[in-house]
């Protein structure tokens, strides 16, 4: 917001010792000629009105009301009351421990103090009143005030200027107030922008907590399906390979019975850690059971995938499934199949394909890899 100079003091007052020239030019004959400018109550108030139409901001428009006021009364300056709140949203946030404000020779605002509890004596009064013989003006509203310091003399007399006064006033409250509102709607549309951001952000972790196996960290069925059929789409689109291999941990159960439930979680966990170490980054790792996992690989043919489920196999051989206690070694049983042209299935018959394998492949021995297709 521009600001036009303003200077901020502390709490307990601030003096920057720059007096008004108002009062110099209302002996000069300057306060007149605004005057008539401004005479009649006043449809349009000339000087505020071209700030207000022009490029201003609303400290500019609140403290050309101000340094108005002063030239009409012949005052050294005027002193709005306002609150904190109403300051935060005319100046920003760096005038909150402000007790005043002097915008600009002639014009100041303040939120406490000896000025501001003159003012808020006199709020809802009717009239304006004259203080300490004349030395000082309130002008009350009901939605604040202000003290005219130093008033010409005879001020009191001249109720078309008064009203005037209390036009600009009555202006300078309502752009402070419409300031304020824009300040306020502005904090709240950053909140908003927060609050969004950690939306966001909770959605994104609540869609990965559903697709992602809570105790391996590899995807689930749910995306395994939605993947297998993306992949699937692409192969009848554009003929790209595309193989799946389904893999079963050998005498799981037997895991579980002999060493116990936190052992068979460990090697579930490890065996993860391996394949996902082990396959490319373009394929997909995924727990589609208790101890089943699947394999999809992407632009990748038989004999491809061969290569991939026998390094794979591999590694889990020469791995030591230990809890510091215990040292297994555990086997895979692979089942892969690959789609050619032509080609009429849907994901479901690949995914029985490569079951069908697996089957054979515990029948067989286990720890071994049978592709769909291959002799009995």
């Amino acid at each position: 917001m521009n600001s036009r100079g303003a200077a901020f003091r502390p709490r307990r007052g601030l003096n920057r010792g720059a007096k008004t020239g108002a009062a110099e030019s209302a002996r000069d004959g300057l306060v007149e000629p605004l005057w008539r400018d401004l005479r009649d109550a006043l449809p349009v108030l000339r000087r505020v009105s071209r700030a207000v139409g022009g490029e201003s901001g609303p400290d500019e428009i609140v403290t050309e009301c101000l340094q108005t006021i002063s030239r009409l009364a012949g005052a050294e300056k005027t002193v709005m009351l306002v609150g904190v709140d109403e300051l935060v949203g005319l100046l920003g946030e760096e005038a909150a421990d402000a007790e005043g404000v002097e915008l600009a020779p002639g014009a100041e605002l303040v939120t406490d103090g000896p000025t501001a509890l003159t003012i808020t004596d006199w709020e809802g009064n009717a009239r304006p009143v004259l203080l300490d013989h004349g030395a000082r003006l309130v002008l009350p509203l009901t939605r604040g005030g202000a003290l005219v310091e130093h008033p010409e003399v005879g001020i009191m007399m001249d109720s078309d200027r008064l009203t005037a006064m209390e036009i600009l006033l009555d202006w300078a409250v309502g752009v402070i107030g419409f300031a304020t509102e824009i300040s306020e709607i502005s904090r709240r549309s950053s909140e908003l922008e927060e609050t969004r951001r950690r939306l966001r952000e909770q959605t994104m972790l609540l869609s990965e907590l559903t697709v992602v196996d809570e105790l391996t960290g590899l995807y689930n069925r749910r995306y395994f399906e939605r993947q297998l059929a993306f992949e699937m789409e692409r192969f009848t689109r554009y003929g790209r390979a595309l193989s799946l291999a389904m893999l079963d941990v050998d005498f799981f159960k037997k895991i579980n019975d002999g060493y116990g439930h936190p052992m068979g979680d460990l090697v579930l966990k490890r065996l993860a850690e391996v394949g996902l170490h082990t396959v490319r980054n373009v394929d997909l790792l995924a727990r589609v059971g208790g101890e089943e996992f699947a394999l999809l690989m992407p632009e990748t043919d038989h004999d491809g995938a061969m290569v991939a489920c026998r390094r794979l196999l591999e590694n889990v051989r020469e791995t030591d499934f230990t809890d510091g206690e215990h040292h297994l070694r555990v086997t895979l049983s692979i089942g892969v199949a690959t789609v050619t042209h032509p080609w009429s299935g849907d994901p479901e018959s690949l995914v029985r394909m490569a079951d069908q394998a697996l089957y054979r492949a515990k029948e067989s021995g286990r720890d071994r890899i049978v592709a769909a297709g291959d002799p009995p």
